[in-house]
């Protein structure tokens, strides 16, 4: 059975003849009647809502009457029940007739843009759409307006340049954290796609809308770093932290624009004291003491003992050594974890001030041994030396430390360099009660035996090498 059989059989059941109904209808178009004939299809359509062909014919048919609205209107409900039944493709073909009567009929524009979406069809839905908002605009309608141009946003995620219009549309609905969220999400594709500075764009606008976000303004800190853009990323630094990373990047490549940078950030964050103490650090770095001292202040410090410390090597390096003692002492009373903080910045202070530095691995060392970390003072004590090889005051503290922590190898190796800085400075005496015990426990040793030789021939022996001889003798025989 054909559909339109099917039809006739189910209007029978209703009490409607379809079948009579359009064979009056065509005899009245056949003999000029047409308004009577418009009037039998109006009542197969009433009466067979599915049966689309038909309502086609009568669409046709109002057009044929001259009654173009009449006709729009029908082919509006026509393309609606279509969608409703999700037939798409045939209520896209009648919403493109609905648009050939009228260019501008919105509820056509927004269904045929749905639709394609919907297929995606991006560029058939945005042609829509923009004529859509073009139309709300034209007469006025900025609300409605604003509603499209949020549509077209939506429809492809990769064309940001609709987003960010999306976006202050959003913003002129009244919806700001609509708005910020849409820019927000827009500047996360765009840092994923490696599009830095205009991810930065992105992130402006929405800093403008939302000033006191600070997740805002740490992620276009971030973006502006990423492209490169110093003079963007200074504009947009509001932290102590957005500063100090800003300068650590300029000082590879332009030291006095990172002076500069921490030099604002420290006059507009006074009380951001780790600021404060990287633009000292960098001030003693040049060269100027003076002027890392007006940038920090031990009384700034408080109860931050690895603030404390900092001050301390500013003090050191500007030449105020009793200051800066006095500050590690109180340093490592506070906190003894930060003793290796302090053996660091010894090392670093041994060619400059090697009595000073000598001071500071004592403070470490005798911390370590207090806490029973023997290993850890040793190892100060031999970094120490390597720098300070002729100190014996530190050799003489490192065979002692050895021996305790039950480094026999260590204790023996740095008795000869002690021996050796004996004999060096003069002190034959001293060098030899050490060489005799070397040779005591480790006789084969040649270096001992040198060691023996050279001590002998200071003290002024007149037969070293029989003295020598005795002196073997001697230690094999204890």
């Amino acid at each position: 059975m054909s559909s339109g059989a099917k039809r006739d059989a189910l209007a029978a059941t209703q009490g409607f003849d379809r079948a009579a109904a359009l064979r009056t209808a065509e005899k009245m178009l056949r003999v000029g009647q047409l308004e009577p004939a418009i009037e039998q299809y109006e009542q197969v359509v009433r009466h067979c809502p599915d049966d689309f062909a038909t309502a086609a014919s009568l669409g046709n048919l109002y057009l044929r009457a001259g009654a173009t609205d009449r006709a729009v209107e029908h082919f509006v409900a026509v393309a609606g029940s279509l969608r409703a039944r999700g037939i798409d493709a045939q209520a896209a073909a009648a919403y493109s007739r609905v648009l050939a009567l009228d260019d501008g009929n919105e509820e056509a524009l927004l269904n045929l843009a749905e639709i394609a979406s919907t297929l995606h069809n991006v560029a058939d839905a945005r042609t829509h759409l923009t004529a859509l908002e073009r139309r709300r605009r034209g007469r006025g309608d900025h609300h409605g307006a604003a509603e499209i141009i949020i549509r077209i946003a939506a429809l492809d995620p990769q064309d940001f340049t609709a987003r960010l219009a999306g976006a202050c549309a959003r913003q002129e609905l009244g919806d700001v954290d609509g708005a910020v969220a849409e820019l927000r999400s827009a500047a996360d594709d765009l840092l994923t796609a490696g599009r830095h500075s205009e991810a930065a764009e992105m992130l402006k606008e929405a800093t403008v809308l939302a000033p006191h976000d600070e997740t805002l303004r740490d992620r276009l800190f971030d973006a502006h770093l990423l492209a490169n853009n110093f003079p963007a990323a200074r504009e947009a630094a509001c932290t102590g932290t957005h500063w100090k990373r800003l300068a650590t990047i300029l000082l590879a490549v332009d030291e006095e624009s990172a002076l500069d940078v921490l030099r604002e950030a420290a006059g507009r964050q006074p009380a951001d004291l780790g600021l404060q103490a990287s633009l000292a650090r960098w001030y003693v770095a040049r060269g100027d003491a003076a002027g890392a001292a007006g940038y920090l202040h031990a009384d700034l410090a408080e109860d931050d003992p690895a603030l404390v410390l900092a001050i301390a090597e500013i003090q050191l390096r500007g030449g105020r050594e009793q200051e800066a003692l006095a500050l590690i002492e109180r340093c490592v009373a506070a906190a003894p974890e930060l003793v290796g903080d302090v053996a660091a910045l010894a090392m670093r202070a041994t060619d400059a001030l090697p009595a000073t530095a000598w001071r500071l691995v004592s403070v470490a060392v005798d911390v370590w041994i207090e806490y029973g970390e023997l290993p850890k003072a040793a190892a100060a004590l031999e970094e120490f030396v390597s720098k300070m090889p002729e100190s014996t005051t530190a050799l003489v503290r490192l065979v002692e430390v050895a021996i305790d922590a039950g480094l026999p190898d260590l204790a023996s190796r740095v008795q000869g360099q002690l021996a050796d800085a004996y004999l060096k400075t003069g002190a034959a005496t001293q060098a030899l009660v050490i060489i005799e015990d070397l040779v005591t426990r480790e006789r084969e040793n040649p270096e001992h035996i040198e060691r023996l030789r050279r001590a002998l021939l200071a003290l002024g022996e007149a037969d070293v090498e029989n003295a020598i001889a005795r002196r073997l003798k001697a230690a094999l025989s204890f």
